[in-house]
């Protein structure tokens, strides 16, 4: 036998090459592992007062706009001079202490974007899209400075906050969450501007779809969103559930409480990497969330009125909107077999809780089956609007019927199923309860059939604390018994994070209550008071 070692040898070469080349094409394609940066390096420039680069490089000293942070007309022995010692800073993304003041990227970043008088789940949406903004930038390479041109950042800015303000953006900035697609840990281009209109701007990614963003209708304008994604004045009306981004509106139907909620709305089809909470477990049906967009024929207050002994209504209508990364596969509206009352889906159904919406009172109730014409696929980041919902409270299924007005709590959430087989919620609200926020409204039951009269509203009385700019701590509202019968009152306020505190009558004197508004951080606060009895509610006094 004759062995022909040249030709052995060039044989193993050549497999030696086409494994290595197999080897290096895997590798190449293999997912991999995002590793975030901790540390971002800028181009400082002074700013104009909108956070335009002047294009003059900050110095050593120096107590320019945009190298430092003050009030117009702050006296020039006051300001804090620039806090670095290059025109080309290293910073860290977090936290970072600088002559006994935090200096970190996000925490001035944050708080000249948006603010800390702005609801916690925008200020935490926006910090979210801040950091994946900034991670996206540093994976490209791109060169950054601190103007508008990518995101304002002042040295100082955080650091003149009040100790309320500062805990607002210090919890936004908690933790490391950021943006990517699914599948993937890479950071998403998460482009935002000041504001969008009723849509938003198609941008050049697919997670940068135009979206129905309705809550802008009335104040909504397209103001630096050229490139897609959310519009930071929306945020902020969605987290105060306001047609006005400070608060000061209408009421809309829907408030989000969430910055996942916000950030799955204008980021289509995203994940969210870095959260993590083990009372929380994944949803059995990855993929899957919801965001109510609107709900319409509500009544006053934006809840839902039982009157005259009634317990079923079909008058209401509601859009919601696919924020999750998966298609919806709706039913067939001309197929009673895929969208009839026994078959489906996918449904809007609700769960009944008690007023202060802590205990279950009742699990599913009469579902609504979402369905388009030859059943076709909800996408990532459409809508789509329900007419003729039906209300009912289960009065015929066990829940005692009240003899006096009485309130409760619509949990409205999303039921998976496939000809109604599988029976899994989104929000599910008992054990196990996961990770998706339902949509919550007031309903409030009327048995009354004689006498409809509502209530007289309260009266406002003169030891209330003054309206209008105040420093306390602690503001009192004080109101007297109207003139007609109640059971007692209900209160609410619109403004930034507070708390409040009833109180029982003044000195014993039945005629005289308050309360105690304990405000969280500096801000406009509005508060509602109204009394209710076996006939309904009264018109809210407002302070």
């Amino acid at each position: 036998m004759i062995k022909n070692s040249k030709f052995m040898i060039f044989t193993l070469l050549i497999l030696t090459l086409i494994f290595l080349t197999i080897a290096k094409i895997t590798t190449a394609f293999a997912p991999l592992n995002y590793d975030p940066p901790t540390q971002i390096k800028l181009n400082m420039f002074a700013l104009q007062r909108g956070g335009v680069s002047t294009g003059s490089p900050c110095v050593v000293g120096d107590i320019r706009y945009g190298c430092t942070y003050f009030e117009e007309g702050t006296p020039k022995e006051s300001i804090l001079p620039y806090p670095f010692d290059s025109s080309f800073p290293t910073l860290n993304i977090e936290s970072q202490t600088v002559n006994n003041t935090e200096q970190g990227y996000l925490y001035n970043v944050v708080t000249q974007e948006l603010g800390p008088s702005m609801p916690p789940a925008s200020v935490r949406a926006q910090a979210i899209a801040a950091r994946t903004y900034a991670y996206s930038l540093i994976e490209d390479g791109s060169q950054m400075n601190n103007s508008t041109q990518f995101q304002a950042y002042i040295p100082y800015k955080y650091a003149v906050l009040s100790d309320n303000e500062k805990l607002v953006i210090n919890q936004a900035v908690a933790g490391s969450v950021y943006l990517s697609l699914p599948n993937d840990t890479n950071p998403i281009h998460a482009f935002f501007g000041a504001d969008n209109g009723i849509h938003t701007t198609k941008g050049a990614a697919p997670y940068l779809v135009s979206v129905y963003d309705p809550i802008n209708a009335k104040e909504g304008t397209f103001a630096g969103t050229g490139y897609g994604g959310m519009g930071q004045r929306g945020a902020a009306r969605w987290g105060f559930g306001n047609e006005n981004w400070y608060g000061n509106g209408n009421d809309w139907s829907v408030k989000w409480e969430t910055a996942q909620q916000i950030l799955s709305h204008y980021y289509t089809g995203i994940e969210f990497q870095g959260i993590t909470n083990p009372k929380v477990p994944q949803l059995p049906e990855p993929g899957y969330r919801f965001n109510m967009l609107n709900f319409t024929g509500l009544d006053s207050e934006q809840t839902i009125q039982f009157k005259n002994g009634t317990d079923f209504r079909n008058d209401f209508g509601a859009v919601l909107q696919n924020s999750g990364t998966l298609a919806w596969n709706l039913g067939d509206i001309d197929d009673v077999n895929e969208c009839g009352t026994a078959k489906h889906n996918i449904a809007l159904s609700y769960h009944l809780y008690d007023e202060t919406n802590t205990n279950l009172l009742y699990f599913e109730e009469i579902r609504t089956a979402l369905c388009s014409n030859e059943g076709r696929d909800l996408l990532m980041g459409e809508d789509i609007t329900l007419k003729n919902i039906n209300v009912k409270l289960p009065f015929d299924d066990g829940l005692p019927r009240p003899n006096s007005v009485t309130c409760y709590t619509l949990r409205w959430d999303i039921e998976l199923a496939q000809g109604h087989a599988k029976n899994i919620w989104i929000s599910r609200p008992d054990t196990p309860k996961y990770e998706w926020p339902t949509q919550d409204i007031e309903i409030c039951y009327n048995p009354n059939t004689a006498n409809d009269d509502k209530p007289d509203p309260p009266k406002k009385h003169s030891s209330s604390t003054p309206e209008g700019d105040t420093k306390l701590e602690q503001i009192s509202i004080v109101w007297q018994y109207p003139n007609t019968p109640i059971k007692g009152y209900r209160y609410k306020y619109e403004g930034p994070a507070a708390k409040l505190e009833p109180h029982e009558p003044i000195n014993g004197d039945p005629t005289l209550h308050y309360l105690n508004l304990l405000p969280e951080v500096d801000g406009e606060y509005t508060v509602y008071v109204k009394a209710y009895n076996e006939n309904g509610e009264s018109d809210p006094i407002s302070y």
